[in-house]
């Protein structure tokens, strides 16, 4: 599997490599929802399956499902949303429910943070994270994190209103 599957680790899944089977035997016009665990999104040991989903541009939504979506379920499932006729520079994110919880922009997500999605943070929390994090370059200064927080808290209160 690891030789024919770009998304297979050393520690292999079977949803990373149903997912991406599931992609590349669809046709052009396919629109693919697979329930997975949601640790995906940030897990160290799901790095190429984000970075395929990230790559081939079909990721366009995340839908997160409660605990107790499922009953026997052992871990926290999420469903994801891949369409192969759309490719957008955004990634949507909802409850179970189908209500919007946030958009994430594609190209903040990269090497910098492992591919991760930071799935209920703001692009702009994301980039200040980012920036705060990155040991390659330094915050400007103290006022310029503070202003940006400011800033960021308004946006949130904009989007509740």
């Amino acid at each position: 599997y690891r030789t024919i599957y770009k998304v297979a680790n050393y520690q292999i899944d079977t949803y990373t490599i149903f997912t991406e089977l599931g992609i590349n035997i669809g046709d052009k016009n396919s629109s693919l929802n697979f329930i997975i665990p949601a640790a995906w999104y940030a897990s160290t040991y799901d790095i190429k399956f984000r970075q395929y989903l990230l790559a081939e541009g079909y990721l366009i939504g995340v839908t997160l499902c409660p605990k107790s979506t499922f009953e026997e379920a052992v871990v926290e499932a999420c469903i994801i949303e891949c369409d192969k006729s759309t490719i957008t520079g955004e990634i949507n994110i909802y409850s179970l429910e189908r209500v919007p919880l946030n958009e994430i922009d594609k190209s903040t997500i990269g090497f910098e943070n492992n591919y991760s999605l930071n799935i209920l943070t703001s692009d702009l929390e994301t980039k200040l994270q980012n920036r705060i994090k990155n040991k390659n370059s330094k915050v400007k200064n103290y006022f310029d994190v503070v202003w940006e927080l400011m800033y960021m808290k308004k946006v949130k209160e904009r989007r509740h209103k």
